[in-house]
């Protein structure tokens, strides 16, 4: 299964229904939750844009040594700021990349807009590999566990602008590795 185009998370994104109540007490919830059930070893805070701590400081993956942050950003309505939604699941170095991403260019097409008060980290620790394709159990590899993350997420009713955005691989591949 493919990625869906710009066009189409565009389009995706002006369907999703906005989050009643507290979305960011939710989603930490939530992310705390699904990592106990794969006892998956994180640290998950929810902080300040300006409080996220440098990446030399973060665990890295056995593999190519690089980060194991996995983010959730968050976004509002620019016309309604009680519809509240996940902006994106992300990993990597690329939080607050708010103009030049696929993110925030689908952010900005469906009428809302970045949330730049808060996010969530979850800096997991022992990971082997960042890819899946270098681990046997996708729950070894950051990309594995972003997916994972935005599918619990998804699965209970937490609305995603980007979707896809943490879908490394595709379904046919994430059944495989499970």
């Amino acid at each position: 299964m493919k990625k869906p185009n710009e066009e189409e998370r565009i389009k995706k994104a002006k369907d999703i229904n906005p989050y009643v109540g507290d979305i960011k007490g939710r989603t930490m919830t939530l992310v705390q939750d699904c990592l106990k059930e794969k006892n998956i070893k994180a640290e998950v805070r929810r902080l300040k844009y300006n409080e996220v701590p440098l990446y030399e400081d973060m665990p890295k993956d056995e593999d190519r040594k690089m980060t194991s942050l996995i983010f959730i950003e968050f976004a509002n309505n620019k016309n309604n700021k009680n519809n509240k939604f996940v902006a994106v699941v992300g990993a990597g170095k690329d939080i607050g990349c708010y103009e030049t991403s696929k993110t925030g260019k689908i952010l900005k097409e469906s009428d809302n807009e970045w949330d730049e008060e808060e996010l969530i980290i979850v800096m997991v620790e022992g990971l082997k590999a960042v890819a899946a394709s270098k681990v046997e159990n996708v729950f070894e590899c950051r990309n594995g566990i972003e997916h994972y993350i935005g599918e619990y997420l998804l699965e209970n009713n937490i609305p995603i602008i980007n979707m896809d955005s943490h879908k490394n691989f595709t379904d046919e591949g994430w059944r495989k590795l499970q």
